[in-house]
């Protein structure tokens, strides 16, 4: 009898976290969509403070010492040098680190550009590290 209830008792538990996980991995964000969402909020962004949830920690405290009328003309500029809607992420790597995500589209001017984008994990999110730019070719 005891046996038996020790046994339930088991097979509920082992239900229980496997739902939990289960739901845990359903609701975890990529770094890819956690990318797209920063991409959204840049494009509608009118301060820099607004795509700051995205960034690191360290990228946060950089901004935060920026004097602030570089500060107020920094989204403008992101905004108008940064790869264009429309382009694709064709590439997501997890590292022991983090992840980084490879971009393909164009520029303001339509050139042909690629973004690297390292990405770490802070506080259980996904944050954006660097972006890197190339243009051409």
């Amino acid at each position: 009898m005891r046996t038996n209830r020790i046994g339930s008792v088991l097979i509920v538990l082992a239900f229980v976290f496997t739902a939990s996980t289960m739901t845990l991995a359903q609701t975890e964000k990529t770094p890819s969509q956690t990318y797209m969402e920063y991409y959204a909020a840049l494009q509608k962004a009118k301060k820099i403070d607004d795509i700051l949830p995205f960034m690191t920690a360290a990228r946060r405290k950089e901004a935060a010492s920026m004097p602030a009328d570089m500060k107020d003309g920094m989204i403008g500029m992101i905004q108008e040098m940064g790869i264009q809607p429309g382009f694709k992420i064709v590439k997501e790597d997890k590292t022991a680190t983090g992840a980084t995500l490879m971009l393909e589209g164009v520029d303001k001017s339509k050139t042909k550009t690629s973004v690297t984008v390292t990405m770490v994990r802070e506080a259980g999110a996904w944050k954006i590290e660097k972006e890197d730019q190339k243009t051409g070719k």
